[in-house]
């Protein structure tokens, strides 16, 4: 039943954290312990929960262009200029 490896073990929670593991592993469909380990492997390897490409942050990688310019003084211009250019011109706010 269990690997002969593990330790049991005994874990304190304050009710919100309790409900919110339990949902945790209702969602993944598995057991409260197996989403911990989970969580613990993630954290000793240095895995993130969720992959680059999904944070938020990602769309502006690689939005800039190079070249002669003061960006480092101007960034949010500069940003807001990458950015228009990737919107489609349907999906652009009046300015």
């Amino acid at each position: 039943m269990y690997d002969v490896n593990m330790h049991r073990s005994q874990l304190m929670l304050f009710e919100e954290q309790y409900q919110f593991l339990a949902d945790e592993a209702r969602q993944a469909g598995r057991s409260m312990s197996a989403v911990i380990r989970e969580w613990i492997d993630k954290r000793m390897h240095g895995r993130p929960d969720h992959p680059l490409e999904r944070d938020c942050l990602w769309d502006m990688v690689g939005i800039g262009r190079g070249g002669p310019g003061r960006v480092s003084e101007r960034h949010d211009q500069a940003l807001a200029a990458a950015r228009l250019r990737r919107m489609p011109k349907r999906g652009r706010r009046p300015t």
